[in-house]
């Protein structure tokens, strides 16, 4: 869709478990001005780890947008339990990323969770919309 727009793109598909590495952003190049994380529903290391290389593919003034299933990001972090929002502010705060925009979205009976976030050197442009 992206390319039939005119968007200069390449699309990375995850393997089994579902896994973004360093491999395969090393594979496609960067860095990159967007990463599009859509439902990646990873254990919460997997999930922290697809992070991170997301973030490292991303070029300074880069954008990460992240679609996730609001249930994936419920749980415990020290037996505290976290709000889904919060967790994914705090995953994002440990990566050196600012959240511009976050927005739950329902649909459906489904429940997701929208962001987009900036590396800390590039939040201190205005943003699109603040959470």
């Amino acid at each position: 869709c992206a390319a039939r727009a005119g968007f200069r793109c390449r699309v990375v598909l995850a393997g089994e478990p579902y896994s973004l590495g360093e491999r395969e952003i090393a594979r496609a190049g960067g860095p990159f001005d967007a990463v599009v994380l859509d439902q990646p529903s990873a254990s919460a290391a997997e999930f922290a780890a697809m992070l991170a290389a997301a973030r490292g593919a991303l070029g300074a003034c880069g954008h990460l947008w992240l679609f996730e299933r609001y249930e994936a990001l419920e749980g415990s972090r020290e037996k505290v339990v976290e709000h889904p929002l919060a967790r994914l502010r705090r995953l994002l705060g440990e990566l050196q990323l600012q959240c511009e925009w976050l927005s739950p979205i329902e649909a459906d009976g489904e429940h997701v969770l929208a962001a987009v976030a900036v590396p800390v050197s590039n939040s201190e442009q205005p943003a699109m919309r603040r959470a």
